[in-house]
């Protein structure tokens, strides 16, 4: 049994430290919609950074911690000129950066694959030492602090203005460009701060594990992704829940609330980018059951949401919404009346 937990402290130990790259990785896949491929050659920069100045040039563990995450800025800063500059699409701009850094991150281990740190001293092995503790426990501390720290400095970051920039860009680069923010910019720096964060991480993966590798960032965009893909999916089928458990205990009937009539259209058609070129509907009727074949006159997809009418087609004429599978609710029927006007 104790073994058991030795291991499960290394592996937690471990998925803290990664996870500081999955923060990297989450704001140019989730915030910024870029697939970033620079973190896998990223990942292995910071790590062979750290090792070099630690062992090579007895530098402080801490401060080799901020030269990886500035070499992992440097890195990101390429492949945002290569993307915005150059105009080479991102995930092209992405694979060439990563491919490059392979030769790089040879030339500076000066030409080994891996550099051991058993014989220095390291953030981790420090604190190990000076409290008592094993290396995972240390790795598991100072992976945390450096987490919370990183979300703490980003959740103030990207509500500065030119953070609130980035995400707009995000959402919606068009919009944002024709309110004059340079979209180019803010692709740049959140390139640069997301492989800033991947370098950081493989530093301190070098430190836990006492070795760097040119190879340690190999798969880390696919870990990254696959985190970051379950996180928005559990949080997309939260958001579902509390929208129809809220539809049922307060929409019965009548009149929705402008806000839930259009995240229930939203979540109706499976296509919020729709939501903008939709005509003014109100919802009449939000009741569970099965909806009858000759009442299914909804399109419930495509440009135009709702594209056939009941009665005739003038105004004020019914639409009902295909029967759709809303969560917890189960299939539910919506019926809606449109006026025939634009927003």
């Amino acid at each position: 049994m104790s073994g058991l937990l030795v291991s499960l402290q290394g592996a937690v130990a471990q998925g803290v430290l990664w996870g500081i790259m999955v923060l990297g990785v989450y704001i140019t896949f989730r915030l910024m919609d870029i697939a970033d491929m620079t973190v896998d050659g990223s990942f292995a920069l910071g790590a062979c950074v750290c090792a070099v100045l630690v062992v090579n040039k007895g530098v402080n563990p801490v401060l080799a911690l901020l030269v990886a995450a500035a070499a992992g800025v440097v890195a990101g800063a390429v492949t945002g000129i290569l993307h915005t500059v150059f105009e080479i699409p991102a995930i092209l701009a992405g694979i060439l950066t990563q491919i490059s850094l392979w030769s790089i991150n040879l030339r500076i281990m000066g030409g080994k694959s891996n550099l051991p740190l058993l014989k220095v001293k390291t953030l981790i092995s420090g604190l190990a030492a000076s409290f008592g503790m094993t290396q995972a426990q240390a790795s598991m501390i100072v992976g945390i602090v450096l987490a919370v720290a990183a979300i703490l400095f980003l959740y103030w970051f990207f509500g500065t203005e030119i953070g609130s920039a980035m995400r707009a860009t995000g959402n919606n680069e068009d919009m944002v460009r024709a309110l004059g923010v340079d979209t180019r910019m803010t692709k740049l720096l959140s390139l640069m701060v997301s492989n800033g964060l991947v370098g950081l991480s493989g530093a301190l993966v070098c430190q836990s594990q006492k070795y760097g590798d040119v190879g340690s960032g190999t798969g880390a965009i696919v870990i990254g992704l696959a985190l970051v893909v379950q996180l928005a999916q559990n949080v997309v089928q939260q958001q579902n829940r509390v929208l129809t458990e809220q539809i049922t205990d307060h929409c019965r009937l009548g009149q929705l609330h402008c806000q839930h009539a259009a995240a229930l259209l939203a979540l109706t058609a499976k296509h919020p980018g729709g939501l903008a070129v939709q005509q003014n509907f109100q919802i009449l009727a939000v009741r569970p059951g099965q909806a009858e074949p000759g009442a299914q006159l909804g399109t419930a997809h495509g440009p135009h949401l709702f594209g056939q009418r009941r009665g005739g087609g003038g105004r004020g004429a019914h639409l009902v919404v295909q029967r759709q599978h809303l969560g917890t609710v189960g299939d539910v029927l919506i019926i809606l009346r449109g006026d025939g006007s634009r927003r």
